[in-house]
């Protein structure tokens, strides 16, 4: 519940578009993080 009040006041508060989310493990953030890193081949 915290995490989605937190996810709900961080959205609201922005006037610039800046990725922001809170998550409650490191694999869950870093999953999330992977989709802004562009992939190099």
């Amino acid at each position: 519940m915290a995490r989605m009040l937190g996810n709900f006041f961080i959205g609201m508060n922005s006037n610039v578009h800046i990725p922001v989310k809170l998550f409650s493990t490191d694999p869950e953030a870093l999953a999330w993080l992977r989709q802004f890193v562009p992939t190099t081949r």
